[in-house]
């Protein structure tokens, strides 16, 4: 029997799938719990539609993000930590502050992947993961605060 996945079904598949199935586990598990509805052809068009409208959402939205991510590259980000009258650093710079000034400028989500945080004043480059595979290389500068 042929169905279409409504949700996610862990040894089955992702959901919009069409698998091929057993009549019986069709109709006593998978219809019942709302999992899967029958793969008739009215049922294949619709999914075939909607795969083109995520699609075409996907590729509105790579654009998009890869105009955010030449933005961000293009800003000028500073960011200020304490130091002592000998140049001993008494700060740093974390991921979460840079995610909430960039989240200030407009940039809805962002996730950064520092490793430890900035605790050395000059500029550095960073990544950060905008999603859907696009990635910006802004370089931001670390100062001593006046």
């Amino acid at each position: 029997m042929r169905v279409i996945l409504l949700e996610d079904v862990k040894g089955l598949g992702k959901k919009h799938d069409v698998k091929e199935v057993p009549p019986g586990y069709a109709r006593n598990f998978l219809l019942p719990k709302k999992l899967v509805e029958l793969g008739t052809e009215k049922a294949l068009l619709g999914l075939r539609k909607l795969k083109g409208e995520v699609e075409e959402r996907k590729k509105f939205l790579r654009i998009k993000l890869e105009s955010d991510a030449k933005t961000i590259e293009s800003l000028n980000l500073e960011f200020f930590i304490k130091t002592g009258e000998k140049g001993e650093i008494f700060g740093s710079v974390a991921a979460k502050e840079i995610e909430a000034t960039l989240r200030d400028r407009g940039f809805g989500e962002t996730k950064m992947s520092l490793d430890y945080p900035i605790k050395s004043l000059g500029e550095h480059k960073l990544e950060i993961n905008l999603g859907e595979g696009v990635k910006a290389h802004p370089i931001i500068k670390v100062r001593s605060r006046p």
